[in-house]
């Protein structure tokens, strides 16, 4: 379709367009569609392409809220002390130490694994090739994980919890650990701040150590003690 043409469709039908596209896909998506087309729309009109904009009063979607919960360290230590198999095991570690998408992590073969270097090649969203890294967890693990076997482990959940919430948790407590945010975008690969605040979300707990390791008289005492 040329671009001069979008003068000519009736701004009720790309309403619907968008309308139809939403029920298809996630708020994040259609909301991420239409502010590139509404950047496109402002660089042909800038260049006289268009006589109108042709999407003026499609608003974005409102996102619903992130029901996950990030595990408390506490959960996270019992679920890596739980009984199980070595490949529940070495998946539940690998999402955790990774902060990785669990598809991005159960589709990984043995050849995308630098196991010296402790990461691995993933294919993220959209297709992109990407890095993740782990550390020392799922190291000792993989081994015994990987010997006679040729693809990653199968999809499972435990106890109420999803795999998701090992990526969740990670990255929620590495910014209570103070992480900053470049690296925790880097750490999870989230195209946006916005994106990456619903998982690193510190907890209440969390908050309130913050705020008394920072009182000023507990500081003092320590000076005083030192």
């Amino acid at each position: 379709m040329a671009v001069a043409s979008f003068d000519e469709v009736p701004a009720d039908v790309l309403a619907e367009m968008f309308a139809q596209r939403a029920r298809l896909v996630d708020a994040d998506t259609v909301n991420r569609e239409l502010s590139v087309m509404k950047a496109a729309v402002t660089w042909w009109r800038a260049r006289g392409w268009l006589a109108r904009n042709p999407i003026s009063g499609i608003e974005r979607r409102p996102a619903p809220p992130d029901r996950t919960r990030a595990l408390s360290r506490a959960q996270i230590a019992v679920l890596f002390d739980l009984k199980i198999g070595v490949r529940e095991r070495t998946l539940w570690k690998a999402l955790y130490e990774t902060c990785a998408r669990t598809e991005e992590i159960l589709c990984l073969d043995v050849e995308d694994l630098l196991l010296t270097d402790k990461r691995g090649r993933v294919t993220s969203k959209g297709g992109t090739i990407e890095w993740v890294h782990w550390q020392s967890g799922t190291a000792q693990l993989l081994p015994r994980l990987l010997k006679g076997r040729t693809r990653g482990p199968e999809l499972e959940a435990r106890g109420g919890w999803t795999l998701h919430q090992l990526r969740h948790s990670a990255l929620t407590h590495e910014a209570e650990d103070g992480t900053n945010t470049p690296t925790l975008l880097a750490r999870s690969r989230h195209a946006s701040v916005r994106s990456l605040e619903r998982y690193a979300r510190p907890s209440v707990d969390a908050v309130a150590a913050h705020v008394a390791d920072r009182d000023p008289l507990r500081r003092r005492k320590r000076g005083t003690t030192a």
